[in-house]
């Protein structure tokens, strides 16, 4: 398990920011990269990152390279900032795929969920 600091900033008219500090499985990451690794090679459909205590997701979605992304940041107490149909094509994807080896790379998945 990981605890990361995660920032979220959206709005064009208006500004919204949220801070939060969840608790991420490694295999959460292990499997969206794998998604992403997947959508890199296809460069259409989609790829989701999966929080077990629903505290953020990501979701990347591509057509021939174009997309969208959407996802959201919550805490416990119902405060939740959201985005939706962001724009992004697979350089997006590929810059991610890099960072995210790095953290599978740092953070390795081992045994069970209390080892």
């Amino acid at each position: 398990m990981l605890v990361g600091d995660i920032e979220l900033d959206v709005g064009l008219l208006a500004s919204f920011h949220a801070h939060h500090r969840p608790t991420i499985l490694t295999t959460e990451f292990e499997r969206f990269r794998d998604e992403l690794r997947a959508l890199h090679g296809r460069l259409t459909g989609t790829a989701t990152l999966a929080h077990t205590e629903e505290q953020l997701g990501l979701t990347v979605r591509l057509d021939a390279g174009k997309g969208t992304i959407q996802g959201f940041l919550a805490d416990s107490t119902a405060g939740r900032l959201s985005l939706e149909n962001v724009e992004i094509d697979q350089s997006c994807v590929r810059q991610w795929l890099e960072q995210l080896d790095e953290i599978v790379k740092a953070f390795p998945a081992r045994g069970g969920l209390h080892e």
